[in-house]
């Protein structure tokens, strides 16, 4: 959070970071670090720590810090659009297009003054004891133990209970994801997370893209693709012909065929693709499951050129230079050579 005393008089500035040895103050940043060249918000502030009527500056990755400025206070100041961040001129055209999405989301998600707090959530199922005015001493710590006894008993009697059978998902080919890039990489999305980032499989390089930038979440189960943004800097999608998306970070976004994502704002496009294959498989309405006559001799016949395709095999092998005292066991060695009985 900030500091309630110097939240009025705060003002922000931007620049390319200088060297890496600052570190982001949100304590939530998973990179810790501002690398040398990222872009780095100041949250400056007045202090007569070293010198009289002197400034501090508290360093932030953009994404952090709007991060931090939507969870503080309503009486804190807060970036309402660009012309309060001082250096904002001087970046390059693509950062001040992202930094113009991120004040643009921070804005609306920001608490003002007046507006009625979140309920917090309580935890409904819990247990708790009711004790009268006047209760004794030694009664109250009675009642308390017996609470927590119960509630130990709960506890014990949901970790023996049976649990549910798991969900039957569908065979494993029936849903086909992969990703294509404008410069012609193609990547195969397999069951569960993936990632996609900096790196030689999507022949990004850019440092602003982080090596875990966008998940890909394909949900066998549901026949469901998601994906989320995971970097530090937004990332964005575009569904049809509908406008840009600017991805929320760790917010889960549905997606289908067709669809495209951008590993950074407007750059780094991949196009999705999802093709349902369990239709190619699917056993016809008239197949009763049972073998017809036509399918016996169909596998007999193949049975059939497999077994000579075997003896063939077989006959082609050297004869084994131990002859009939082989005292050999491992399948390798069977396999190299043939056995005359």
């Amino acid at each position: 959070g900030f500091e309630p005393r110097m939240a009025s008089e705060a003002k922000f500035a931007v620049e390319y970071a200088k060297t890496s040895r600052a570190a982001c103050k949100n304590k939530k940043c998973p990179m810790k670090t501002i690398e040398k060249g990222d872009v780095r918000i100041g949250k400056v502030f007045p202090s007569e720590r070293f010198t009289e009527g002197g400034t501090m500056t508290d360093w932030f990755h953009p994404k952090c810090l709007f991060d931090a400025l939507t969870r503080a206070r309503a009486n804190t100041r807060k970036v309402e659009s660009v012309d309060d961040i001082e250096g904002f001129s001087s970046l390059k055209s693509e950062d001040q297009d992202i930094l113009r999405c991120l004040v643009d989301e921070a804005v609306s998600q920001y608490k003002r003054p007046g507006q009625p707090a979140k309920k917090k959530k309580t935890n409904k199922g819990a247990t708790v004891a009711t004790l009268q005015p006047g209760t004794p001493p030694r009664a109250a710590a009675k009642s308390v133990q017996s609470d927590s006894i119960q509630r130990k008993r709960d506890f014990d009697q949901l970790q023996m209970s049976p649990a549910p059978p798991p969900a039957q998902a569908p065979a494993p080919d029936s849903l086909r994801v992969w990703i294509t890039g404008e410069n012609g990489h193609k990547l195969d999305m397999t069951a569960g997370s993936n990632f996609l980032g900096r790196g030689p499989q999507t022949g990004v390089d850019s440092t602003k893209c982080s090596r875990h930038q966008v998940e890909v979440n394909v949900d066998l189960s549901t026949k469901q693709v998601c994906v989320i943004s995971r970097g530090v800097n937004p990332s964005s999608l575009v569904r049809g012909g509908a406008p840009v998306i600017v991805l929320q970070r760790d917010t889960s976004y549905k997606v289908s065929n067709g669809d495209k994502v951008f590993l950074l704002l407007n750059l780094f496009p991949f196009d999705i693709h999802v093709e349902d294959t369990s239709a190619a498989v699917a056993v016809s309405d008239d197949d009763d499951g049972v073998a017809t006559d036509e399918d016996k001799e169909l596998q007999a016949a193949a049975e059939k050129q497999q077994n000579a395709e075997d003896k063939q095999d077989v006959a082609d092998r050297p004869i084994c230079p131990y002859g009939a005292a082989c005292y050999r066991k491992k399948p390798s060695h069977f396999q190299e050579y043939q056995h005359l009985k």
